[in-house]
């Protein structure tokens, strides 16, 4: 599957403020989920309005993040049951690549 992906966005409404306005500025990715992470509804309203700010659950987790050969982003899914993120930090302790998580994927 294949999600698109926005680099140093600096929260879920300039994601979708860029996605809505700019798609070619994103970039179209294969991913796989490494591991989702559930977080309740105040965690995840605190997570998404800051994805520039350091977070432990990245910090956590960045030996499971990675780009293959193939250019496929192994990432995290962050949720909070009803909506997501996939995070791709690129080895960086905050969410530098973020895509808007969609069961059914546009692409």
């Amino acid at each position: 599957m294949k999600a698109l992906f926005y680099r140093k966005c600096s929260s879920n409404n300039e994601y979708k403020k860029l996605r809505n306005k700019y798609t070619n500025f994103g970039q179209w990715l294969e991913y796989s989920i490494a591991k989702k992470i559930v977080l309740n509804n105040e965690q995840y309203k605190k997570f998404v309005s800051d994805f520039s700010a350091e977070q432990l659950l990245i910090i956590d987790n960045l030996s499971l993040m990675h780009m293959d050969k193939d250019d496929k982003v192994f990432c995290l899914l962050v949720t909070n049951g009803s909506s997501g993120y996939l995070i791709y930090s690129a080895g960086y302790s905050y969410a530098r690549y973020v895509a808007m998580y969609e069961k059914e994927p546009r692409v």
